[in-house]
């Protein structure tokens, strides 16, 4: 399971992996909020080293569907707090109006435009690829 990882965490060259947490105040379980991974290390690896380092559990945000399943299948919880969902901004008229205020807002920042699937685009977009943290 290579190059899967929760959202906030990244790959890093480095030996082994360093989890930062911070413990919640009414359970007391640690959360671990972001880590840095060695680049060849898997989830499986992570999670013996997470069930060394934090013996009375933790909780992991930004899990994708695989490494949810995985967790689940060592008989940990999981729970989905979010939905994500694919919206067409040249038209709103069939969405709520919290969801149309919600691309206004994000639409002050910047605009959102297709690019054509060109060879030259797809090579930019792997360059680009290879160089965030989920590369």
């Amino acid at each position: 399971m290579k190059r899967n990882i929760p959202l906030s965490w990244s790959y890093k060259e480095i030996e082994s992996p360093k989890f930062h947490s911070v413990n919640l105040p009414l359970s007391g379980l640690p959360w671990i909020y972001s880590a840095e991974v060695p680049i060849n290390c898997k989830i499986e690896e992570l999670s013996d080293q997470l069930e060394a380092q934090f013996t009375r559990g933790f909780l992991l945000r930004g899990c994708n569907a695989e490494i949810a399943s995985y967790l689940r299948k060592k008989d940990y919880e999981v729970i989905r707090t979010g939905a994500e969902g694919i919206l067409d901004l040249n038209n709103t008229d069939k969405v709520t109006k919290s969801v149309r205020d919600l691309v206004a807002r994000g639409s002050r920042y910047g605009k959102v435009k297709e690019i054509p699937l060109t060879e030259i685009n797809c090579q930019r977009v792997s360059r680009f690829i290879e160089q965030t943290p989920y590369g």
